[in-house]
Parts: structure tokens; sequence; C-alpha cells
């Protein structure tokens, strides 16, 4: 008798722990993915708190180095590649993987300042202070859609 009182208590046991996992676990919840904060491709709000990050450490004085591959509305996708070393900014766009870019290249800009400014749909990365380029020049980087922002 006593041996089938232990074992019940065992079976006993084991569903709780069951019936308990099955609770905690919730299947609404997607699954969590880990983001690598080094790449900017969904720019939602994840992505743009990234940014104000970048630039706050350039402000700082501080480098950093980003990857941003920004949504297409058509033709193909161009690469962005963000450096600094905390005094210069690298910006390199390679649009040859552009179906539609009417010229494949490369193109490296040299700059020495950055700044998010509000449009009315979108929160653009400009720089500015620019190598070839005119002092008062702003070159427009990325832009972050404010819907995808909320």
């Amino acid at each position: 008798m006593k041996k089938i009182y232990i074992g019940l208590m065992g079976v006993i046991l084991v569903c709780q722990t069951i019936v308990i996992m099955v609770l905690a676990y919730d299947r609404n919840d997607p699954p969590k993915v880990e983001r690598n904060d080094a790449f900017l491709v969904d720019f939602d709000q994840v992505d743009f708190l990234r940014m104000q990050e970048v630039i706050a450490r350039y402000e700082e004085g501080l480098g950093d180095n980003i990857l941003m591959i920004p949504p297409i509305v058509d033709g193909g996708y161009s690469i962005h590649e963000y450096g600094s070393n905390g005094r210069e900014i690298w910006w390199r766009v390679d649009n040859t993987r552009d179906g539609m870019a009417s010229e494949h290249s490369q193109t490296v800009y040299t700059c020495h300042s950055i700044s998010m400014v509000e449009g009315e749909h979108f929160h653009f990365v400009e720089l500015s202070d620019c190598d070839n380029y005119e002092d008062d020049e702003k070159l427009r980087m990325v832009g972050f859609l404010k819907e995808h922002l909320e």
C-alpha cells in the first residue's frame, strides 16, 4: 500500500509540474529574438533608438559603426555603412545590388557633423560639414517613418 501511495504522489507531482509549465508558457508571445544592434534593417523604434545612440556617441567624441539596409520602395537594396572615430564620419553608400539604379557604384562621404531632424512624416538623419560640399549643405543619410516608431 505504501508503494502505491508513493507512486501516486509521484504521478501527481509530475502532473502538477506539467500543468504549471503549460500555464507559464504564453502561446501568444512571439519567440524572443536577439537583435544585433550593429545592423539596422527594420527602421523601427529599436533601430531609431540605436541611431540616436550613434548621434549621441559622436557628440561625445566616441566612435561607432553600423550597417543599415533601409526599406525600399522600388528597385533593389542599397547598403549604407556608417563609421566614426568620434571626430570624423565615414558614410559609404553601396547601390551595386540595386537593379533600378542608373549607375552601380559605391560612394564614400567624409563629414564632421551629424544630426536628427524631424519632417512631417519622417525623422531624418543628416550629415553636414562634409568634404567637397558647401559648408551649409546637408546630406540626408536615412529616414525613419514616424508611423513605424509608435
